[in-house]
């Protein structure tokens, strides 16, 4: 792999055969987490935790990405793992400090 070749986020195949509402939120938070684990492009995973939380504003649970990466581009690779694999569907909230 070269420095201007970024590998697609794809979607896990658990998403692809499940349906989101039929999910807990720790079967969703577990899931993501394993997703963001898995990919290829993110330097480190160690200090990020995904957690589905339910909104007092919203019928739809909010995933929170919780956490520290190295940089801005791992920050935004955290959240479109997320988009990818909830199919934009679910709000995405982004708390990942960058240090």
């Amino acid at each position: 792999m070269n420095d201007y070749y970024v590998s697609p986020v794809i979607m896990t195949e658990f998403f692809k055969n499940t349906k989101i509402k039929d999910l807990t939120l720790d079967e969703i938070s577990n899931n993501l987490q394993e997703a963001i684990i898995e990919d290829p492009e993110l330097s480190d995973t160690t200090n990020i935790a995904v957690k589905a939380k339910n909104e007092s504003d919203s019928k739809e649970p909010v995933i929170h990405l919780i956490g520290k990466v190295a940089s801005e581009a791992d920050r935004a690779r955290a959240k479109e793992i997320i988009e990818k694999n909830t199919s934009n569907s679910i709000k995405v909230a982004n708390e990942l400090a960058i240090e």
